[in-house]
């Protein structure tokens, strides 16, 4: 998912275009995106002027002349584009027009903005500007972390007390808004600050280290077009630059950022969940789940699956269990780019639709150490389950699950991964492994339990 450096070089690339235009012809080219489009969405906009583009946590809003204020979240592969404009260099062309573009616009001054969202996980909102503070996306969100009002006295009262780990504190989006987990753990590296810190022992000094190093990171990786996911793409139609490696995660055996800490590959419990150090895989392997296969009469070979990957030029495909585990080097494709070329030779090849779900390497390193039940990943994987989706899960999966959950069951979310740590009594008979509990995100969704998730890393690493 975009976070709030990509979402913020997206308002930076749209500002000259869009900034007191007034919108002459706007097409909806499809009713809905994750959610339907607003009623009469074209109408409303068409005619009305933006009047500033603000950004707020991770989402875009654009008060606009009539009163309303148009509100857009990128979901995973969300982009605008504006024809004709792409200075610089990026790392690969992010297309623009054609199926994947379903909000097509043109201001007073003749530009065209786009919007395109290949995986369709994104979703827009028209919003009273007089209320959108208020709206229940905005009304609980802390201060902005590069705006004036972010400062360490802040911190202060709001770690007040907590006996939280300070990682886990920042990414509460009610002290701080829109810092993800890459952000707050590089944060944490530069003042030198252990992520296993109870948030209230965090003393002035180093708060004052913080918020600089928060500020320090969120602005170099918006300099650097962000540094989320190789689908992110700016407004001007490239992909966002990567930044130097961010210093979260060391190879095996190497320096780590806080003395003390246990090797990379052990789990780290500071004070709370936090994550997991892990082993770095290679930059170009990654890992796609089949959902719902070999079940239910739709039976596919592993090395049928292989063969596949292969004749599509990837290479180094390998397979693991017969549920559906592919690892491939992708040749630095993204994963939503990845699962669209899987998905449609699975289809003419097999015969039926089945989602892969793909991450990159570093998107898994990223879900490993975002674990937050690193006792259970140590002593109980396999009755530690991690449910993805193409996209974001609905933003209230983890409330509704957790009324599903009986005792001793545990939920929690990190980025766009879901994690059940279920009982001893396993999860055939739990409510939360049911057709009920797995629709409450929205989107199909798979699941693969610890074990796996380690296997499929060790086999990535190979």
């Amino acid at each position: 998912m975009p976070e709030l450096p990509e979402v913020e070089t997206v308002r930076r690339g749209l500002e000259p275009a869009l900034e007191g235009r007034a919108l002459a012809r706007v097409r909806v080219n499809r009713p809905d995106l994750r959610f339907p489009f607003p009623e009469h969405f074209a109408r409303r906009l068409e005619g009305a002027t933006v009047e500033r583009l603000e950004r707020r946590a991770k989402y875009l809003r654009f008060p606009l002349s009539t009163g309303e204020t148009w509100v857009t979240h990128l979901g995973m592969t969300g982009r605008f584009t504006i024809d004709g404009r792409a200075p610089g260099e990026f790392e690969e062309d992010a297309p623009t027009g054609g199926k994947h573009e379903h909000l097509s616009l043109v201001t007073s001054d003749g530009r065209r903005i786009g919007f395109s969202d290949a995986r369709r996980f994104g979703y827009m909102a028209l919003i009273p500007t007089d209320e959108v503070d208020q709206h229940p996306w905005f009304k609980d969100l802390g201060p902005e972390p590069l705006g004036n009002t972010f400062n360490a006295e802040v911190l202060k009262t709001a770690f007040r007390g907590k006996k939280q780990n300070v990682k886990v504190s920042l990414l509460d989006q009610r002290i701080v808004a829109g810092l993800g987990n890459i952000y707050v753990v590089e944060a944490l590296y530069r003042a030198r600050i252990s992520p296993r810190t109870p948030a209230g022992k965090v003393s002035g000094p180093r708060l004052e280290r913080l918020v600089v190093a928060i500020r320090e990171v969120l602005n170099e990786a918006v300099e650097a077009g962000g540094s989320t996911l190789r689908d992110f793409a700016n407004a001007e139609g490239g992909a966002g630059l990567l930044p130097a490696p961010l210093r979260r995660l060391r190879p095996r055996g190497g320096a780590l950022p806080w003395p003390g800490l246990h090797r990379c590959g052990q789990a780290l419990r500071p004070g709370g969940p936090v994550h997991i150090l892990v082993p770095r895989l290679p930059e170009m392997k990654s890992i796609c789940l089949l959902r719902a296969v070999n079940v239910g009469g739709r039976k596919v070979v592993m090395a049928d699956l292989e063969a596949m990957a292969l004749d599509l030029g990837f290479r180094q495909a390998k397979t693991l269990l017969a549920s559906g585990n592919l690892v491939l080097d992708a040749g630095g494709l993204s994963a939503g780019a990845l699962a669209e070329r899987l998905e449609g030779e699975f289809r003419r090849r097999f015969g039926f639709q089945a989602e892969f779900i793909c991450r990159t390497a570093d998107q898994w390193r990223a879900l490993m150490a975002g674990c937050p039940f690193p006792e259970d990943a140590k002593t109980r994987g396999s009755r530690l389950l991690c449910l993805l989706a193409q996209g974001a899960p609905a933003p209230d999966v983890v409330e509704r699950l957790q009324a599903m959950a009986e005792d001793g069951e545990r939920v929690e979310r990190d980025g766009d991964a879901v994690w059940i740590a279920f009982t001893d009594a396993g999860m055939a008979r739990s409510r939360l492994s049911t057709p009920k509990a797995l629709k409450t995100f929205g989107q199909p969704v798979t699941g693969r339990n610890w074990n796996t998730v380690e296997k499929l890393a060790a086999l990535a690493q190979a």
